[in-house]
């Protein structure tokens, strides 16, 4: 997307990211929280907040793609590559994209067709009336579920090793562990760089 923390979007929204989002932030930077206690104080937030699951989406709904998003995955499966999103943002926004993009959605790595977008995300859910975390994807690096590990198993499961494999970020501290774990990366910094897979 075009927004590089959906989590952030939730705070703007709900018009509270200065007086409560921006200081949960700086502290998580300042290793005072770790990943998963970081996002649940973000979601005790929304939640003293007045923040619902109907919200979360409606803020999710108002970020925009990268416009070179869907053509891209349409193009790889094309081209029967296999495409796989790890991400700390929500599960919410990639069925958005697999189903923009003429997708199957596959949350995990069940389906190996390249017809199927597979993800690993996060997602925040009501039960019993409360926002409830559920945590799949950690942004700490060398976590059991950060993205590297997670990109490690996916390979194991596909029989592919790293240096085949072409990862795509649009964050230095993040996407790191992919980066340094695949033959090749895309960093994002603009929309068009997502262009720079074909070349």
């Amino acid at each position: 997307t075009n927004v590089k923390s959906p989590w952030q979007r939730v705070f703007e929204k709900k018009g509270i990211w200065d007086s409560k989002g921006k200081h949960l932030l700086e502290k998580y930077l300042n290793f005072e929280y770790d990943y998963e206690t970081f996002c649940k104080k973000d979601v005790e937030a929304w939640s003293k907040s007045g923040v619902d699951r109907e919200f979360i989406e409606y803020s999710l709904d108002s970020i925009p793609l990268n416009r070179n998003t869907v053509n891209v995955l349409k193009q790889l499966s094309k081209k029967k590559i296999k495409c796989i999103i790890i991400s700390t943002g929500f599960y919410y926004t990639a069925k958005k994209i697999a189903f923009e993009a003429g997708l199957e959605y596959d949350e995990g790595l069940n389906n190996l067709s390249s017809d199927t977008l597979s993800v690993f995300a996060n997602d925040v859910y009501v039960n019993e009336n409360s926002l409830c975390l559920r945590i799949d994807v950690s942004g700490d690096n060398g976590e059991k579920n950060s993205k590297g590990s997670i990109l490690k198993k996916c390979l194991n499961k596909l029989k592919l090793s790293p240096i085949r494999c072409l990862s795509i970020g649009d964050s230095a501290i993040s996407d790191k562990e992919l980066f340094d774990l695949t033959g090749d990366y895309v960093f994002v910094d603009s929309e068009d760089d997502l262009l720079n897979i074909f070349k």
